[in-house]
């Protein structure tokens, strides 16, 4: 944290602003250790705080930033397994997950023909809102680990174009005994074996799903929004994400 002070410190030292470090500081534990905000989406949410408190056009201190930025490559959802990267994805917005996080304006997935991936657009990044089942290009975005998992990120350098074309993506449907690797988006038809009694209220339901191949753990949680699923009833698990917990997939 120590280095992002200073970056930000000496950022606005040559605009002629002098920011004590603790304020600088402050505000970054504030948003990284309480708030659990990303290191980079917090440094960016502290630069525009003092900003907008000394009056600083955004251009001044962005300009340096982005003079003679590199357009990020057009990449295939498969192909973005690096963490930090710019990349640029088009593809079609598959679904909006439910958002919780008050620095976060939108959560989804977005797919290709190679797979889907995870996004999340930032609030205070202002950029426009995308709708379920619609196609898109983000350009220069940044793709980031979380969870033990690769998703991107769309921030203030981000923009979003709406692809007036109807993109299909790929989401492999697969059999139990073929689920083996964390972290992979998939579709599951099977029966639910059993439910299992659940204390946790962020859970709604879990239990097991089983085909002719096997029967694997699942897991719904409570602000998905889904429908209550019935045990002995058959069902198609789409959009679903592998885990792995204690050792298990």
């Amino acid at each position: 944290m120590n280095t992002m002070v200073i970056d930000i410190k000496t950022k606005f030292h040559e605009l002629g602003v002098d920011i004590p470090a603790e304020k600088i500081e402050e505000r970054l534990e504030k948003l990284i250790v309480k708030f659990k905000v990303p290191q980079e989406e917090a440094k960016r949410s502290v630069v525009n705080f003092f900003m907008k408190e000394y009056s600083i056009p955004k251009e001044e201190i962005y300009a340096s930033h982005y003079a003679g930025q590199r357009v990020a490559p057009l990449v295939k959802v498969a192909e973005i397994s690096e963490n930090g990267t710019w990349v640029q994805v088009r593809g079609k917005v598959v679904q909006l997950v439910k958002n919780t996080n008050e620095f976060i304006s939108q959560v989804g997935l977005i797919g290709d023909e190679t797979g889907v991936i995870r996004f999340a657009i930032w609030e205070n990044d202002n950029l426009p809102n995308v709708e379920e089942g619609q196609s898109y290009l983000f350009k220069n975005i940044i793709t980031k680990e979380w969870n033990g998992k690769i998703e991107i990120e769309l921030n203030k350098s981000s923009s979003i174009d709406k692809v007036h074309e109807d993109l299909n993506y790929y989401l492999p449907l697969l059999k139990v005994a073929e689920i083996s690797e964390n972290g992979k988006w998939v579709q599951v038809k099977g029966k639910v074996v059993q439910l299992w009694e659940n204390t946790n209220e962020l859970i709604s339901q879990k239990g097991l799903i089983g085909d002719e191949t096997g029967i694997i753990r699942f897991t719904i949680w409570a602000n998905a929004g889904l429908p209550i699923v019935e045990e002995g009833q058959s069902y198609l698990f789409k959009n679903i994400i592998t885990k792995e917990w204690n050792g298990k997939i």
